[in-house]
């Protein structure tokens, strides 16, 4: 299960993309979703050599999520490294009216790293690339909320921040995004409630009908049987 976490906000583009950038930028997003037979093997040598070198070739075969993300975008000539994440990349998604980026995960370990995957091979790839702006970070270990800033130099970086210590039109803002989640949760919640009641009502239905089936079927045999021990 692990601890959950949820960015508010949007990461926004300097300028404008045009529709090849952003699906350039969708690429990038998603670089550790990749998959191909010649991937797929590659991850599995990963995988084997890993197994050879720290458990002698004995156990189980495991196949590491951030060793395979670098892999699958290595394979797409992908900038990796220390302190850039294609696994946690994947946790963001370009905003519908296509001016940004945002949070669209259940839990991130590392969405710094993430962001400046992105930040790193938008840069090679989309002239003129950047992020601006903030993410108000709330989760439920310390330090409980921060932002995901871009600093000066145009990277993401990890920010002490309180709700109160935020522009008014900031809390603002993102005080109707966490409301909006939480509307959002409890229709959820509330649609899952009545559909349980209905499947629940139709198993029911289901038992019943079996249960008087068995009974059907079991008078029948004692009729025949009774008949037949009177032949």
């Amino acid at each position: 299960m692990g601890y959950e976490t949820h960015f508010y906000g949007k990461l926004e583009f300097t300028r404008e993309l045009t529709r090849e950038e952003l699906s350039t930028l969708d690429r990038i997003i998603n670089a550790a979703e990749l998959d191909s037979d010649e991937v797929f093997e590659a991850v599995n040598r990963q995988a084997e050599a890993t197994r050879a070198i720290e458990r002698d070739g004995k156990g189980p075969l495991v196949i590491n999520a951030r060793e395979g993300a670098d892999l699958r975008a290595a394979f797409q000539n992908l900038i990796t490294g220390e302190g850039l994440s294609p696994q946690y990349a994947s946790s963001l998604y370009i905003a519908d009216d296509g001016t940004g980026l945002m949070y669209g995960s259940e839990k991130t370990y590392d969405m710094i790293a993430g962001v400046n995957f992105i930040i790193a091979n938008g840069r090679e790839r989309i002239p003129g690339f950047g992020l601006k702006g903030s993410l108000y970070a709330s989760t439920e270990f310390e330090p409980y909320t921060w932002l995901v800033k871009i600093n000066e130099q145009g990277w993401a970086e990890q920010v002490p921040c309180k709700m109160e210590d935020l522009p008014p039109e900031d809390q603002q803002k993102y005080k109707e995004e966490i409301e909006a989640e939480r509307r959002a949760w409890k229709a959820a919640c509330e649609r899952f409630r009545n559909e349980d009641t209905g499947f629940r009502s139709a198993m029911k239905g289901i038992c019943d009908r079996v249960r008087f089936n068995a009974f059907l079927l079991r008078e029948r045999c004692e009729t025949f049987l009774t008949r037949t021990l009177h032949l």
